[in-house]
């Protein structure tokens, strides 16, 4: 079947009045960080640091389903595995899995009721980068440990900064470092790593391959000024034909992509994230609406080009041909 969009120019918003309306909610979130920040000043900053961690959790409340809850919170390991680190956002389902412990601004949950997690920044300074990813890979036993073995689709996991980096680049390749740093140090996982890497359908990744991956790397970097820098991971190397990655011992590895914000803002492409993980976790299709925040064809949920705006030019490996030798 044909759609109004076919032969639509790639560089053309599909859904113009949905996107001014999506921009207002950004623009909303905005002025009312930059309230906090005109009261508090920079005087305060835990203050002003749990008020901006406040104001995502608010936001997410609007734009995500009724039935998760968004809190900040821990993740608990059944004195089996360590628990999480505190968890800035956690979104979490809040019908089918009872709290552990809550108090009124604050859970414990299990790892199986856990759909995302974020790590909120004020700063986009190295150290930030290297907090958020720490934070956020405090999970990934849980993950492995309590919903692999269910079948249960990985937490994911996203860092969020108020600020922008000085250094677009700089950041990129730090993020890339850190988290290769973080998986050539897991020795118990190098077999798996390797037998995933050496197996997976180059053309067609399978499920189980992409989920193992997002169970131990975060799924993107946003940054909320408009037009900033959004970060993300997906297979690479980029722009190499299937016959051509058949021929390498890896078939795929994990990279790091830049993404542009021309079709969607770094806030919509979380939003769209985020609300894709929830309604696959509840058993639903997205349909219209989540098609509509990330501008793809609300009737036929694709579009020529594409909508992540994935830049393939700015891959980076996280791992290496010679890192397993």
């Amino acid at each position: 079947m044909s759609s109004e969009y076919d032969n639509f120019p790639e560089h053309r918003q599909y859904l113009p009045a949905f996107r001014a309306f999506a921009a207002g909610h950004v623009e909303e979130f905005i002025v009312t960080r930059n309230r906090a920040q005109t009261l508090l000043g920079n005087k305060q900053p835990y203050i002003l640091g749990a008020a901006r961690e406040e104001l995502v959790r608010e936001f997410l409340r609007k734009v995500l389903p009724a039935g998760v809850g968004i809190d900040s919170g821990v993740v608990y390991g059944f004195e089996r595995k360590p628990n999480s680190k505190q968890i800035d956002v956690l979104v979490w389902d809040a019908i089918h899995y009872p709290a552990v412990f809550r108090a009124e601004s604050f859970v414990i949950v299990p790892p199986e009721a856990v759909i995302a997690a974020i790590s909120v920044k004020s700063g986009a300074a190295r150290r930030d980068y290297k907090e958020t990813i720490d934070n956020l890979l405090s999970l990934t036993e849980l993950d492995l440990a309590y919903r692999e073995p269910a079948d249960l689709a990985p937490i994911y996991k996203f860092g969020l900064f108020y600020d922008v980096p000085r250094s677009p680049g700089s950041v990129h390749q730090l993020i890339v470092d850190t988290l290769r740093n973080n998986l050539l140090g897991r020795i118990d996982l190098h077999s798996r790593l390797v037998e995933v890497m050496e197996s997976i359908d180059p053309g067609d990744p399978s499920t189980e391959a992409t989920w193992y991956f997002d169970r131990l790397l975060p799924k993107s970097f946003v940054h909320l000024k408009p037009k900033a820098l959004t970060i993300g991971h997906n297979w690479g190397p980029p722009l190499v034909p299937v016959y051509k990655a058949n021929r390498e011992r890896f078939k795929r590895r994990p990279y790091m992509y830049r993404q542009h914000s021309n079709l969607t803002s770094s806030l919509e492409k979380l939003v769209y994230r985020l609300l894709g993980a929830t309604l696959r976790h509840f058993g639903r299709r997205g349909g219209a609406l989540l098609s509509a925040w990330g501008d793809f064809d609300p009737e036929y949920h694709y579009r020529e080009g594409d909508a992540e705006e994935l830049d393939e030019h700015t891959g980076l490996a996280i791992l290496l041909e010679n890192d397993f030798t």
